[in-house]
């Protein structure tokens, strides 16, 4: 039983940090991706478990660290599985677009520019 409760406390810490990161990502950006709210979930209830998991002594700065640490490496962990599943899509002859904030070709940005002197 308690360990239903301990599973139901993560879960519902979870649904409220997935939450969180989609809106905060909605309102800046004006779009999500569905993989960003279980980052979100993840990245919330990891933080949480900080005190759960080192010393209540543990400083502020030690777990500022060790959490930024934590975001960091969750954000590029689903970053790359992301990107590997949009590439593996793109290649499958689907209509899978770049991202919209996706960089221009920078060469030919260049050349653009050049020719419009």
């Amino acid at each position: 039983m308690k360990r239903l409760k301990i599973c139901l406390k993560l879960l519902v810490l979870a649904v409220i940090g997935g939450a969180i990161y989609v809106g905060i990502e909605m309102l800046w950006r004006g779009h999500s991706h569905p993989s960003m709210f279980i980052l979100g979930g993840l990245c919330f209830v990891s933080i949480g478990l900080i005190n759960e998991l080192f010393p209540w002594e543990l400083g502020i700065v030690w777990q500022a660290l060790i959490g930024g640490t934590m975001v960091t490496c969750l954000e590029f962990i689903t970053g790359v599985i992301v990107n590997i599943a949009r590439e593996i899509k793109s290649f499958g002859g689907t209509d899978a677009q770049p991202a919209a904030d996706a960089p221009a070709n920078t060469e030919r940005s260049h050349e653009n520019a050049k020719g419009n002197r």
